[in-house]
């Protein structure tokens, strides 16, 4: 049996179930048509039960099934792939580096079975960091009927604690017991960012068509308590929280219906064979006689919090190679910068070209257009080109606070071309998602009734990561505005100044070469230096507010470019601006902070040579016609692909977890989901790089159900349960307790290779 499939089908994640139609391919064998689609409903009461899904996608990836009477064994999980707190636009629609990187979890793994007759037994030890505070999870599993139409969950019993490192008590405490009737889950957390909590929750379930069941969520200090009762047939899914009763479509094909896909595959066209990249490797480190698993790749190091201050330029790492149905390990020397420099490369398209394609600017000009009020200099805003009446329109403003920045929408400002003419002759600097990152418009040259749109260039950048092997070629570099220094982050830190750039900061003025900030870059280190030859580097710093995720800089442009970036305004006055730097093919960022994906990483082989890795490849995706796709529908965006699995960028909405309607990103109980989908379609679900066409394949999609009328669910005899009771904590069982009838013991000692990295059995 596969007890990962029993586990992907618990909670409310299995209150629909829809037939996944798979469509003609290149081959009938081949990975574009036989790779697995997984489909998962998205509810309101799924934050009740988000650790359930957390579970089951570990369980899954860990591979128990597949290594029955095989002894102990390690399995690596990537947490950002089973992060069930994510939205699911972490992966399809971010673009932030950090986002990206693979952060994998340890576990130590027996599965074993007596006979055919007897039951599964899985013990599980999962080493996990949470904000650098250490605890192992036991759990113990004990599985004996696998899932079936008549029987969705199948039977078994999952047991699990979380114990902090030098305590015995269970930080987090639950089970699953699932059998024909239907599915129990129970768990007490002690704390958390809002408190102790306790979640319990029965399903009457004994198929996919129809059943019912209730949830508790009661948490204290502000977390916020709910009790729900819901219920579901063939056709449709209610719930109620005793105030607001909802009513849900299960038709997948309903208008109303949402979708949002976490993980798509990337494929030949012609042989429907997988796109594969080397993006990265599995490594092991060993500090203290300890050896530790982690991940190097294009976005950096990865290892567990705990060892990651002792990994320095020097330290060895091992990679793990599997060939033959074995496992060797090669050693590498890393190099470690305390930042890293990225290399942005200039595209091009013309203004007509991205009609209706949302970009956010700075607002830097002193008065903002008419019709919008208020307007603040300095706050970013949500605008696009309309090419249909030739000019910009602008539809909302990003509002930040303590739990982050949204997008705020409000009703669209249409404007005048004059207005960005004038206000903006030297350019409207921007960001696009859907374009692949930073972007730049001539707006200077914009023609007040807009015809000129087809010709006005439109610039954007591709990104890749600079060796410090590569630094010898670039030679030294300027710097006009947000220049940071080694004096201006050590004030930042200090709190005698609120940014790390000193005088440059937000200076888009005319600057003459003798004020430039100028840097060296140290191949040996990696390290970018400044005027001083101090390191530039904020790798050990404590930083907060805008800056707690890293310091990046302004553009940077080699010395031997300064003539084209002094003569780019029209005159080689000595005389420097930040737009005229948009005039290089090639530019310059450096980024620092504490986070690894702040900071370079790098492995050198036995021969002194970097192993590089590929950046994301860059494809463009038109977007197809329909309602679907909203105002994107004709256009064509930028996404990049890391690896399979990865592909992203595609832009983003907010909707109501109540509703599953679309709401403005700064209301209560809002999701941030992609805006659309790629449609797994030989025609309509294809990307190109140049000549070459790639198929895309959705993996992984959550469903959002059709809101409809309470009436439609009464009509169709769907009503909520009553007195249905909930599991308690009389159920409970300590996996870490001796004394307990599921104890599963010390954790053993294993010192192989990895034999299942996420979901893959290696040997």
């Amino acid at each position: 049996m596969n007890i990962g499939n029993a586990f992907r089908k618990l909670g409310v994640a299995a209150i629909a179930a829809f037939p996944i139609l798979v469509a003609a391919a290149p081959s009938a064998t081949s990975s574009y048509v036989t790779d697995v689609q997984n489909s998962y409903v998205q509810d309101q009461t799924s934050e009740g039960i988000r650790q359930v899904n957390m579970i089951s996608c570990f369980m899954s990836a860990m591979k128990p099934s597949a290594m029955v009477n095989q002894g102990n064994y390690l399995a690596l999980v990537d947490e950002t792939k089973c992060d069930a707190n994510r939205d699911s636009a972490s992966n399809s629609g971010s673009s932030n580096s950090g986002s990206n990187a693979s952060q994998y979890v340890t576990a130590t793994l027996n599965s074993s079975r007596a006979s055919n007759s007897d039951p599964m037994i899985v013990k599980t030890w999962v080493d996990e960091s949470d904000n650098g505070n250490q605890q192992t999870i036991y759990v113990h599993t004990s599985a004996s009927v696998a899932p079936s139409a008549g029987n969705p969950y199948g039977q078994f019993r999952l047991d699990y604690c979380g114990v902090a490192q030098g305590t015995s008590a269970c930080m987090v405490n639950g089970y699953i017991d699932a059998s024909s009737s239907g599915l129990s889950y129970y768990e007490t957390e002690s704390g958390g960012g809002g408190g102790p909590r306790t979640i319990a929750m029965t399903l009457n379930a004994s198929g996919i068509t129809s059943g019912s069941g209730r949830m508790s969520i009661a948490q204290s200090g502000g977390g916020g308590s709910a009790d729900y009762t819901f219920a579901y047939n063939s056709q449709y899914f209610r719930r109620s929280d005793g105030t607001a009763d909802q009513c849900f479509s299960r038709d997948a094909s309903d208008a109303g219906t949402g979708f949002s896909v976490w993980r798509y595959g990337l494929y030949d066209a012609t042989d429907g064979s997988r796109i594969t990249r080397n993006s990265g490797f599995p490594i092991e480190y060993t500090s203290g006689g300890t050896a530790y698993h982690g991940y190097l790749g294009y976005w950096g190091l990865w290892l567990p919090q705990e060892v990651m201050s002792s990994v320095t330029t020097g330290s060895t790492v091992k990679k793990v190679d599997y060939n033959g149905g074995a496992a060797t390990a090669t050693s590498y020397t890393l190099v470690k910068g305390s930042g890293k420099l990225t290399k942005y490369t200039k595209g091009t398209k013309t203004l007509a070209e991205i009609d209706q394609i949302r970009f956010m600017f700075f607002a830097s000009a002193n008065s903002g257009p008419a019709g919008l009020s208020p307007y603040n200099q300095g706050t970013s805003y949500e605008a696009y080109w309309d090419n249909t009446n030739k000019r910009f329109a602008i539809t909302g403003k990003q509002s930040c606070g303590g739990s982050g920045c949204n997008m705020v929408s409000f009703t669209e400002v249409a404007t005048a071309n004059s207005y960005w003419s004038t206000n903006y002759a030297f350019g409207l600097f921007g960001w696009s998602q859907a374009l692949g990152g930073e972007v730049f418009v001539a707006t200077g040259a914009l023609a007040n009734d807009g015809s000129n749109a087809a010709s006005l260039a439109v610039t954007y950048r591709t990104q890749d990561l600079v060796y410090p092997s590569q630094y010898a070629g670039i030679g030294n570099l300027g710097c006009i505005a947000d220049c940071p220094t080694a004096n201006g982050i050590a004030a930042l830190v200090a709190g005698s100044a609120q940014t790390p750039f000193g005088t440059t900061a937000g200076n888009y003025a005319p600057t003459a070469a003798g004020s430039l900030v100028t840097y060296t870059l140290d191949a040996t280190t990696g390290n970018l230096q400044d005027g001083t030859t101090a390191a530039v580097s904020a790798a050990s710093a404590s930083l907060t507010g805008q800056f707690q995720w890293g310091i990046r800089s302004g553009k940077l442009f080699p010395a031997s470019q300064a003539g084209v970036v002094d003569s780019a305004d029209g005159a080689a006055d000595n005389s420097y601006r930040v737009s005229s730097v948009d005039a290089l093919n090639i530019y310059y960022v450096w980024e620092t902070g504490p986070n690894a994906w702040n900071q370079f990483s790098a492995a050198k082989d036995s021969g002194g040579n970097f192993v590089t890795f590929d950046a994301p490849l860059q494809v463009n995706f038109t977007v197809p016609s329909g309602a679907a796709y909203g105002s994107y529908a004709g256009t064509t965006i930028v996404m990049q692909y890391n690896g399979f699995g990865d592909l992203f960028g595609i832009p983003g909405k907010c909707v109501s977890m109540i509703t599953n309607d679309p709401v403005s990103c700064d209301t209560q109980n809002a999701r941030y989901v992609p805006e659309f989908i790629v449609p797994f379609d030989q025609t309509a679900g294809k990307v190109t790089n140049g000549s070459t066409t790639y198929l895309v394949k959705w993996l992984d999609r959550e469903i959002r159900l059709a809101k409809k009328n309470v009436s439609v669910c009464s009509g169709a005899g769907l009503n909520l349960p009553s007195g249905i009771g909930l599991p308690t904590s009389a159920g409970l069982k300590d996996p870490s307790n001796a004394s307990s009838d599921v104890y599963i013991g010390v954790k053993p000692v294993v010192t192989d290779a990895p034999r299942v990295i996420h979901g893959e059995v290696k040997y």
